[in-house]
């Protein structure tokens, strides 16, 4: 919640903060060329102000305390204080390859006219070509990108999915059997009764069970711990469901007998 809102939704007493009056804070704030708006009552309240820049803005007292001026004039001011010289900025665009066609600098929010380091023309505040900090611009970068796809790109593999079995699990298809099978146990392990890092389980392998991936019947609910157990038991590929009634037996048996 921002203070605005704090002090909107406020919905306590407090006793008023007597340490300032009103003429004491409209003294402060003429201090510094502006003119406070509003009713002093405590420290945290935002107060209307006029900026002697004329602007008008809001803040609580004690941040006026610290930076007695408005959001624009603040602004101005760090602009200011990372002012650099013409022959400074044309002195960092040579170092990144780049040619400086301006003969006025305004500031690094400003708009520059360069060439960059590939020959395009580009125009990018010194901020942004700062972030970028190698000399590059957009038109560079749409290139880039442009040879780099497809056959191009380090990562190709041909053009063909790195798993079939992968791919369908991102599907709607998918996720609705997993979400269905959720539902039908509960979100609770079907083994422990655990009911907390839940997976879905194939009873009939997923890798050769094709037509029955998205079964409810043939899916059930696994916390981590069985699963894990349950695969580490039987391997990860061509399970039966068989298997899993096998071991729905043995782990009941083994409660049991701890009992």
């Amino acid at each position: 919640m921002c203070a605005k809102c704090r002090v909107k939704n406020r919905t306590f007493s407090r006793i008023t903060n007597t340490r300032y009056t009103q003429a004491s804070v409209e003294k402060l704030y003429a201090e510094y060329g502006c003119e406070f708006l509003g009713t002093y009552s405590y420290n945290d309240v935002i107060y209307p102000f006029k900026c002697r820049c004329g602007d008008y803005d809001d803040k609580l007292y004690y941040q006026f305390r610290k930076t007695p001026m408005c959001k624009e004039c603040s602004k101005n001011i760090a602009d200011k204080e990372r002012m650099y010289s013409l022959e400074e900025v044309k002195d960092y665009l040579d170092s990144l390859g780049c040619i400086l066609l301006d003969y006025e600098y305004n500031g690094v929010k400003s708009d520059l006219n360069y060439i960059c380091k590939n020959g395009h023309y580009a125009t990018n505040s010194l901020d942004t070509i700062k972030i970028g900090g190698n000399g590059h611009c957009s038109y560079c970068r749409e290139e880039f990108l442009l040879n780099n796809r497809g056959a191009n790109h380090y990562k190709w593999k041909g053009g063909v999915y790195e798993s079939e079995s992968r791919r369908f699990r991102t599907t709607y298809v998918f996720k609705k059997w997993r979400i269905d099978v959720f539902k039908r146990d509960n979100w609770t392990c079907q083994i422990c009764a655990s009911r907390s890092y839940l997976n879905a389980h194939h009873k009939d392998g997923y890798n050769w069970c094709v037509e029955r991936r998205t079964d409810v019947s043939k899916g059930v609910i696994l916390c981590e711990t069985c699963h894990g157990e349950f695969h580490l038991k039987y391997g990860t590929g061509d399970n039966t469901e068989e298997q899993f009634y096998v071991f729905l037996q043995y782990k009941k048996s083994l409660r049991k007998l701890r009992e």
